[in-house]
């Protein structure tokens, strides 16, 4: 015999269910992975843009480089001529040392550099804390990020750009750290000295930084698709579930 007909209805409104239920979790895993996806691309393509305008910048910061080493060796003193955006401080104990008098110049004036971004509201802070904790045996300066510096969402970016010179890797240590404790992303800039390489490095930080841009872009019509096809069928599904 077969079952009877309210049986059958209500094995029928239980398989419907279930397969509303399969799909909507269907929805919901993908949105959550594009979700998660669409953050990782949002943090990489604002550090890429980060460090296209940093890089920009290390045209004047070189220029820094080159004056700093060439006032050490001739126990100079640091001018004050920048522009109003090109702000920092030369910090005593290392700008005007004895340099000069000692036999190996070129090891002498060689300096390391870390250089990075940090929140324009942070900057007071965050030299302040530099000249405390290495006691001043370095030489930072800033720069305002360009207007053009935006991020995903087309918002501009409110940060500033630092370069810190500095010789020992004491001072290294804990440059690295208040730059953590800050939350102050790093970049490289190691090759400041190295025109040419620091052009290439340049044009393949703007390759990588346009591809994360059509991947990025790529990831947000892919979430507003699925929402559209969810939010089609939305009135048939409120109606099932009131049905059953």
């Amino acid at each position: 015999k077969g079952l009877p007909t309210q049986s059958i209805n209500g094995l029928s409104g239980v398989f419907l269910l279930e397969a509303l239920e399969s799909k909507l979790e269907s929805y919901e895993q993908q949105l959550m992975e594009l979700n998660k996806y669409s953050t990782q691309l949002t943090e990489e393509y604002s550090r890429k843009v980060e460090y296209h305008h940093l890089l920009i910048k290390s045209r004047k910061f070189l220029g820094e480089a080159t004056n700093l080493e060439r006032q050490e060796a001739a126990n100079g003193i640091d001018s004050d001529g920048d522009d109003v955006n090109e702000i920092g401080f030369a910090m005593a104990p290392l700008v005007g040392g004895a340099a000069s008098t000692t036999g190996n110049v070129d090891s002498e004036m060689s300096f390391s550099n870390i250089a990075g971004v940090v929140a324009t509201a942070d900057k007071v802070r965050f030299e302040r804390m530099l000249y405390r904790s290495t006691r001043g045996n370095c030489y930072v300066r800033f720069s305002s990020l360009s207007t053009k510096a935006k991020d995903a969402k087309n918002q501009p970016i409110d940060k500033i750009c630092f370069i810190i010179f500095y010789k020992s890797a004491s001072i290294e240590t804990k440059i690295k750290r208040i730059c953590d404790a800050f939350s102050a992303n790093r970049y490289d800039l190691s090759n400041l000295n190295r025109t040419f390489e620091l052009q290439g490095q340049q044009q393949k930080n703007h390759r990588e930084m346009v591809d994360a841009k059509v991947v990025l872009d790529k990831n947000t019509e892919t979430r507003l698709r699925l929402c559209v096809e969810a939010s089609s069928s939305l009135e048939e599904w409120l109606w099932l579930v009131r049905r059953e």
